[in-house]
């Protein structure tokens, strides 16, 4: 059986989440970000890149959100996995963006810029999973403004 404060920092991990899943990926964001008008977006390997991604990493958003409360739950509120893995996530998504932006656009995304903004977002997890406020992967904070 769950304890009831683990059930119910799930039930509110649960409720923010679905609340908050509006939020895209990194990779959908960038994307409607660009130009379409851009000599780049044109080209057949920004399409291919565009069409095989940003579906891929919607689904994994959404993945995120639901598992997260599910996986806290499991784990007895252990939050440091759960951190670990959306981390994983994150710089995936990430990279993917990165790779968009640099072949649809003249927008390079070095690594030092995903290591910031995962590392900001591992940090702000870290501290909202700690207060039982909010899932890892709900919000994100990105301020490249990719």
């Amino acid at each position: 059986m769950i304890p009831d404060p683990v059930r119910a920092t799930g039930i509110a991990l649960l409720i923010a989440t679905t609340g908050l899943g509006g939020c895209a990926s990194y990779t959908a964001t960038t994307v409607k970000k660009l130009d379409p008008q851009h000599p780049r977006y044109q080209t057949e390997e920004c399409n291919s890149l565009i069409a095989g991604n940003v579906e891929r990493q919607e689904e994994i958003k959404v993945g995120r959100l639901v598992g997260t409360p599910i996986a806290l739950l499991l784990s007895g509120g252990l939050a440091l996995p759960v951190i670990a893995a959306n981390t994983a996530l994150d710089v995936n998504d990430q990279r993917v963006a990165a790779k968009i932006s640099e072949h649809c656009s003249d927008k390079r995304v070095g690594d030092a810029d995903i290591v910031m903004e995962v590392g900001k977002n591992a940090a702000f997890s870290a501290v909202t999973q700690g207060l039982g406020i909010l899932p890892s992967g709900a919000v994100k904070v990105q301020s490249s403004g990719r």
